[in-house]
């Protein structure tokens, strides 16, 4: 069964930042480490913002997606940059489950960006644990001022012959 195409309805969880290691660098409220927006999307209506300002906030969104065992799929990410990050921005899919746990990452550092509009990220996973049927998808934004659009984060399987 092949699963829906993910977009800006995606949930976000914006956790409590910590305190700000320089003054300089006011913290943002939760409420506004992410957000739907209307204004900038790649396609629909509606993209999800997160952004960072100082260095001890966090925010990501989180999909989990239960797949077939031991079947090769991608996670496509679409994102967008607006300005020249100083934080990190994660693009990352992780296996959940027996025998192990594995993390495959793309990441956005201090001085990437801005984008030339949005960007595609696809991370592959073409040899999954043979025992994990949960995969979850994640975006975190860390360790300094940073903002970032992720849309239309898509899932599919892949064709074992390939």
């Amino acid at each position: 069964e092949e699963f829906p195409q993910f977009s800006a309805a995606w949930y976000g969880r914006a956790v409590t930042p910590r305190e700000p290691k320089y003054p300089k660098e006011r913290a943002l409220p939760p409420s506004e480490m992410c957000q739907l927006q209307t204004t900038v999307a790649r396609s629909g209506k509606r993209a999800v913002r997160l952004r960072t300002a100082g260095e001890g906030d966090m925010a990501a969104i989180t999909q989990y997606i239960h797949v077939e065992a031991g079947r090769p799929f991608r996670v496509t990410f679409h994102y967008l940059v607006p300005e020249t990050l100083r934080g990190r921005v994660g693009l990352i899919v992780q296996e959940v489950g027996i025998p192990k746990e594995r993390y495959h990452e793309v990441t956005l550092k201090p001085g990437d960006g801005p984008t030339n509009g949005w960007q595609a990220c696809p991370i592959e996973v073409r040899t999954p644990e043979p025992g994990n049927r949960l995969v979850i998808a994640y975006v975190p934004v860390t360790g300094g001022p940073a903002t970032v659009y992720v849309d239309d984060v898509e899932f599919e399987y892949l064709d074992m012959d390939r």
